[in-house]
């Protein structure tokens, strides 16, 4: 299991620190993740289909871009 990614991903991603990142289960990393990852990151699910932006149907808004 490779913890530098569950580390970096848990921070850089998720927005989690590193010291709450370590107290965490990996189930419940894992659930975090693939909400994540799920309908609230059209990004990462474009990127998953090798879609661009040029691509969609629709134009794209800010928060399409800019997840806050």
């Amino acid at each position: 299991m490779d913890f530098a990614w569950l580390l970096y991903v848990g921070m850089n991603k998720l927005g989690f620190t590193e010291k709450q990142v370590g107290h965490m289960t990996f189930n419940k990393w894992s659930k975090l993740y693939d909400a994540y990852k799920g309908e609230y990151d059209k990004e990462y699910n474009m990127k998953n289909r090798g879609l661009t932006y040029a691509q969609l149907e629709y134009e794209p808004t800010i928060d399409d871009v800019i997840p806050f």
